[in-house]
């Protein structure tokens, strides 16, 4: 991909994480304070890995992959 690809790709990332807040701005304030709490420290923990510059995207992606497995299925659990 060359410069301009990049630059157009960068742009619909931009655009689907604002849709993505939108969307979930929207669903929030139906969640119970149970669910609220289980979000936001998974969110939390997402944010964490992220901010760990050392490590390479991909890794960060493989962790928060296997996190969220995890999430999923004590949700189906339930």
């Amino acid at each position: 991909m060359g410069k301009n690809s990049n630059g157009e790709i960068l742009g619909q990332i931009a655009i689907s994480h604002e849709i993505f807040v939108e969307l979930m701005d929207r669903r929030l304030p139906e969640l119970e304070a149970e669910d609220l709490e289980r979000y936001f420290v998974a969110l939390s923990n997402f944010l964490g890995m992220l901010e760990d510059d050392e490590k390479e995207l991909r890794q960060v992606a493989r962790e928060i992959a296997a996190e969220a497995m995890t999430l999923l299925l004590d949700e189906l659990a339930r």
